[in-house]
C-alpha cells in the first residue's frame, strides 16, 4: 500500500520498481547561488535577482515577527513605531532575542513547539494536567538543566514537574533536548490501556511510532522505500536532472538497519506500553460496574508529576509478549522500549554539542548521531514551515532542489551550534532574507519572479521562462489559525481560547467533541493524531472562522447553540474604546482605533473605505460618539469585516508605510512611554534603553 501523498512522486517506481533504484552516487553538489547569478535547476535556467530579493524594511518586519514570537498583533502603530527604532539601533536578530526574553513568549514557544510534536489537545491522549500546567516556581532554567544533567531513573528533581513547566524552562535555558528525550515518556504515556486487551496494545503501538517517524524523524516507512538518503527514483548524479537533494548522511541505514526502512511492527514494538507504564484499574466513579485505567506506583522519570505517567524500571521488564522483536539503531530482541529510543537520543545529543553542526559524511555506523541529526533537521523544517508558511521538504520528506537543502542544512547547524536552542533557531528562520519580501519594483526591478524556488520548488518546470523562480507571492501565507484565535482575544480583551480539553470518558463508544474543540477543529487548529490541522481559505473553515468571531463578542460568553449571548458579559477593548472615545471622540476616531489594534493601519484616508465604514455605522462618520445611535454596535460590525479581512488572516505582503501614523484613542496602559518602559524593563534590560518625548534612547 503505497501512502497518499507519497505515491504521485513515485510513479516512476511503477516502471522501475524501487527495489531496483539503485544508490545514488554523490555528486558534487554546487554552491547556494549568488547575487545576480543564473542558475540552472532540473534543466532550467533560473533568473535570480540575487538571494537576498527585496527587502521590505524594517517596519514590514516589526510588522510580521511580532505576531509569530508573541502569539498577538501589534498593540498599535505607538509600539509599531518603537519597535522599529529599536531594531534600526540593534539590529533585527536582537529585536527577536529580546522579545523571545519577554513572558510573552513562553505560552508562544509552548504551544509552538507542542504543535511541532504533535501534542494531543482533545483526544484520549489529551492531558491539560501534564502539558497545560504551569507553576509559579517554574520560572527558571534549573528544571531543564536538571534534565539535561542526568538519566531518567537516576535521580528526581526536588519537586514534581509537568511537561508544560518544562518545555517553559528549556526556553529559558536555550537548550530544546531535555523536553525531546523527556517526551518519548509522553509518546507511551497515554491512552492509558487495560492490561487486558493486548490486541488494542499492539494497535497503540503502531500509532505511536508513526507519530514519532512524523514529527522526531519526518519520515514515512512507506515512503523510505523509494525516497531515502542514500538513494531516490527521482534522483540523478547529474545536479540539472537531480529532483531529490537529500542531505547526505545515510540516516536511515543508521536508525533501521537498511536505507529501504523497516518492518512497521519492529519499529512499533519500540513503543510498547505493556510492562512499560505501571497502570492499574480504577472503580468507574459514574458508571457502576466499570473501570477505568490509570497510572499507579512506579518511576518518574526525573520526577515527573504523576498525571504525566508512571513507568517500570528498566531492569524489571520481561519479554514482550508480541513476540516479534524491536529495532532502533540496534536490534533490541523483545526487550526494546522507549527507555532505549531516550538513551540513544541523549547519546547523540552529547555527541553533537560542541561540533557546531549536523552529522557529515556516512553515518550509518554513528546511530546515536545520525538520529539527533534527523530530530534537528526534522525540527528546523517544522519551524521554518511555522514562520514561512511551507516546508523545507516536499511530500517525499526531502528537499527538491539545493537551495532548499542548503538552507535545512544551515539551519541545522545553527541549531546544534547554539547548544539545541529554539530562540536561536528563531532567529535564523525569522532574519532569513525571504522572511521580509516585498515586490521587486520597490527595489528598481523589473523582474516579477526572482527569488529562489525555496517556498515552492516546483516553479521550476514552468513553461514560461520568466516564472521558473518564486516571487513575492510565495511568501504569502495563511496564519496559523492558533495564532490568529490568540491574537483576536489578546487584541479585544477577550477569554483565552481554551487549547486542551478533558479527555473523553474512555467507556463511551464515541469520541464526542465539545462545541469550542469543534469550532477550533473546523477552523484548522491542531487537536488530535486523527485532526492535525491546516492552514487554508477554503469554503468550510472560512464559514466557520466567521461564525465563531463575525459578530466580535468573545465566543466563551456565547450560549452553547452559538448563537445567544450571554448575560453579564464582562467589557472587552471595544467597550473600553468607546468609553474613551466619549465624548470629544467622533466615531471615525473609534473606527481608527480599532483598525490600527487588529490590523496597525489606522488610516481612514481612502474615500470608498470611508464610505463602507460609514455604512457599517449607519450614520456620518464625523458624528460624536457622545451623539452617535449604538457606537458600539457600529463598531462590532466594523470589527466582523476586520477580522476576516486578508490583512488579519495572511501572513506577508508589505502594506504601506505606517508607523508615525497615530490614533487619538489610547487605552489606559497603552501609551508610548507605557509600552516603552514595557519594553525596556522586559525585552532589554541590559541595553540601558531609555525612553524620552516620543524617542528611544539606546547608550
Amino acid at each position: 500500500m503505497v501512502v497518499a501523498g507519497c505515491w504521485l512522486l513515485s510513479l516512476g517506481s511503477i516502471a522501475t520498481g524501487c527495489a531496483q533504484a539503485s544508490p545514488e552516487l554523490a555528486p558534487t553538489l554546487p554552491p547556494a547561488a549568488t547575487a545576480k547569478e543564473v542558475v540552472t535547476v532540473n534543466g532550467h535556467e533560473l533568473g535570480l535577482a540575487g538571494p537576498e530579493g527585496c527587502d521590505a524594511g524594517d517596519e514590514a518586519f516589526v510588522a510580521r515577527v511580532v505576531p509569530f514570537l508573541l502569539g498577538r498583533r501589534l498593540v498599535s502603530t505607538r509600539e509599531l513605531d518603537l519597535l522599529t527604532r529599536i531594531v534600526r539601533k540593534l539590529g533585527r536578530a536582537e529585536l527577536v532575542r529580546g522579545l523571545m526574553r519577554t513572558a510573552e513568549f513562553l505560552p508562544r514557544a509552548r504551544a509552538l513547539v507542542m504543535d511541532v510534536l504533535q501534542v494531543n489537545r482533545a483526544s484520549v491522549r489529551a492531558n491539560g494536567d501534564c502539558y497545560g500546567t504551569v507553576s509559579a516556581e517554574a520560572a527558571t532554567s534549573e528544571l531543564a538543566t536538571f534534565v539535561r544533567d542526568h538519566r531518567p531513573d537516576a535521580a528526581e528533581f526536588k519537586r514534581e514537574w509537568t511537561f508544560a513547566e518544562l518545555l517553559e524552562s528549556c526556553v529559558k535555558l536555550g537548550d530544546l533536548s531535555p523536553f525531546l528525550r523527556a517526551y518519548l515518556f509522553g509518546l507511551v504515556a497515554l491512552p492509558v490501556l487495560p492490561k487486558w486487551n493486548k490486541t488494542l496494545e499492539y494497535e497503540a503501538r503502531q500509532n505511536w511510532a508513526n507519530v514519532f517517524l512524523r514529527t522526531y524523524l519526518n519520515r514515512d516507512l512507506a515512503c523510505m522505500t523509494c525516497h531515502n538518503s542514500e538513494s531516490s527514483v527521482t534522483g540523478h548524479p547529474d545536479p540539472n536532472l537531480d529532483r531529490t537533494w537529500e542531505i547526505p548522511g545515510h540516516f536511515e541505514r543508521a536508525l533501521f538497519g537498511r536505507s529501504t526502512g523497516i518492518e512497521s511492527a519492529t519499529i512499533g514494538n519500540m513503543f510498547r506500553q505493556h510492562d512499560i507504564l505501571r497502570t492499574a484499574a480504577y472503580p468507574d466513579r459514574d458508571v457502576a460496574g466499570s473501570v477505568n485505567w490509570y497510572y499507579a506506583d512506579g518511576v518518574a522519570p526525573w520526577g515527573m508529576a504523576f498525571d504525566c505517567g508512571r513507568f517500570q524500571p528498566p531492569a524489571e521488564r520481561t519479554d514482550d509478549p508480541r513476540g516479534s522483536g524491536s529495532y532502533f539503531i540496534s536490534d533490541h530482541g523483545l526487550r526494546g522500549t522507549v527507555w532505549e529510543i531516550e538513551s540513544a537520543l541523549d547519546q547523540g545529543f552529547k555527541e553533537l554539542r560542541g561540533t557546531g553542526h549536523i552529522a557529515t559524511g556516512d553515518a550509518s555506523k554513528q546511530g546515536t548521531v545520525a538520529f539527533a541529526s534527523l530530530v534537528s533537521l526534522s525540527l528546523v523544517n517544522a519551524i521554518w514551515r511555522e514562520a514561512h508558511g511551507q516546508p523545507l521538504v516536499i511530500a517525499n520528506y526531502f528537499p527538491r532542489n539545493r537551495f532548499q537543502r542548503d538552507v535545512m542544512r544551515a539551519l541545522a547547524d545553527r541549531f546544534v551550534e547554539s547548544g539545541y536552542s529554539l530562540a536561536e533557531l528563531i532567529v535564523g528562520v525569522v532574519t532569513h532574507s525571504l522572511y521580509n519580501q516585498t515586490s521587486p519594483s520597490a527595489c528598481g526591478s523589473s523582474m516579477a519572479n526572482g527569488l529562489p524556488p525555496i517556498l515552492d520548488p516546483w516553479t521550476v518546470s514552468n513553461e514560461d521562462p520568466s516564472l521558473r523562480s518564486n516571487g513575492v507571492g510565495e511568501t504569502i501565507h495563511h496564519a496559523d489559525p492558533r495564532l490568529l484565535q490568540r491574537a483576536l482575544a489578546t487584541a479585544l480583551r477577550w477569554t483565552e481560547p481554551a487549547e486542551f480539553f478533558p479527555r473523553p470518558d474512555p467507556n463511551s463508544p464515541t469520541l464526542q467533541l465539545l462545541p469550542e474543540a469543534r469550532f477550533q477543529r473546523d477552523i484548522g487548529v491542531f487537536l488530535m493524531d486523527s485532526e492535525r490541522g491546516f492552514r487554508g481559505s477554503g469554503f468550510m473553515d472560512t464559514l466557520a472562522w466567521e461564525s465563531g468571531y463575525a459578530a466580535c463578542v468573545d465566543p466563551a460568553h456565547f450560549e452553547e447553540d452559538g448563537r445567544s449571548r450571554r448575560g453579564g458579559t464582562p467589557p472587552d477593548a471595544i467597550d473600553a474604546l468607546v468609553q474613551a472615545g466619549a465624548p470629544t471622540s467622533t466615531l471615525a476616531d473609534l473606527a481608527m482605533a480599532l483598525k490600527d489594534r487588529l490590523i496597525t493601519d489606522p488610516d481612514l484616508s481612502d474615500a470608498d473605505e470611508r464610505a463602507l465604514v460609514e455604512a457599517l455605522f449607519g450614520q456620518p462618520l464625523d458624528t460624536r460618539v457622545s451623539d452617535a445611535v449604538d457606537p458600539e454596535g457600529g463598531l462590532r460590525r466594523l470589527c466582523g469585516a476586520l477580522v476576516v479581512s486578508p490583512q488579519f488572516l495572511l501572513v506577508g505582503g508589505h502594506g504601506p508605510t505606517r508607523a508615525e501614523k497615530r490614533t487619538t484613542i489610547v487605552l489606559e496602559g497603552e501609551s508610548w512611554s507605557d509600552l516603552c518602559t514595557y519594553h525596556a524593563t522586559k525585552a532589554f534590560p541590559a541595553t540601558g534603553m531609555t525612553c524620552k518625548d516620543d524617542d528611544v534612547i539606546i547608550p
